[in-house]
């Protein structure tokens, strides 16, 4: 199977077996650890990198004020 999938379906049973291990490792089922991954987990670490860029952002807009007054 070497028609360029072959990388997409190895991450695909790799992130697989990792929320297997994981839900094995807590006592959760697999739903439960993909519901939480994708429902709380997910939209945090987006909603948090989304804060980050808006205050570089800032910062950036306060650095070029201060040198190009």
């Amino acid at each position: 199977m070497s028609s360029g999938m072959e990388w997409i379906i190895r991450a695909y049973v790799y992130c697989t077996d990792f929320i297997i291990n994981v839900a094995n490792g807590t006592g959760l089922s697999y739903f439960e650890v993909n519901a939480l991954l994708f429902i709380l987990v997910w939209p945090v670490v987006s909603l948090g990198l989304l804060g980050y860029w808006v205050w570089l952002c800032f910062r950036y807009w306060q650095l070029e004020k201060e040198i190009h007054p």
